[in-house]
């Protein structure tokens, strides 16, 4: 399993970008390791249902704003949650292919590995508002 971190540096590695504003070959943005952005897709994908992962896809300020809610839902429901079957319906697990976490292994772990996500959605909640303050929209940059 990829540890669950935001990553700063693009040169650090990281399958999904999100990047400010519409892509126009700058790298600058923040970076999620694929099977950490698996974990979270869901109150993303219910508001971008056509998030593109193999490529860019642009994302408008209201429709983030929708998402950030969601996200920040999330986090409160996974810091309070005392086993990983309370959070079923919220995170997506696709089992231990290409460094996905599985159910098992986030279980195995489940203190350490609800606060990392917490953490990261955090993390990747404060950037967003940041970038939004003057970027239309953001974009994912898929695998």
């Amino acid at each position: 399993m990829d540890p669950i971190v935001l990553i700063r540096d693009p040169d650090q590695g990281g399958a999904f970008g999100f990047i400010p504003g519409e892509f126009d070959g700058r790298i600058a943005g923040v970076y999620l390791e694929e099977g950490t952005f698996v974990l979270i897709s869901k109150p993303i994908l219910r508001h971008a249902p056509d998030v593109d992962y193999f490529g860019p896809t642009v994302i408008q300020r209201p429709v983030w704003e929708k998402i950030i809610e969601d996200l920040e839902a999330l986090a409160i429901r996974v810091s309070q949650a005392a086993n990983l079957s309370e959070l079923d319906d919220d995170l997506t697990f696709f089992g231990s292919v290409l460094g996905y976490p599985d159910k098992e292994e986030f279980q195995n772990d489940f203190s350490a590995n609800s606060k990392a996500l917490v953490e990261v959605i955090g993390e990747l909640v404060a950037w967003l508002r940041e970038t939004l303050k003057t970027n239309e929209s953001v974009l994912i940059s898929g695998v």
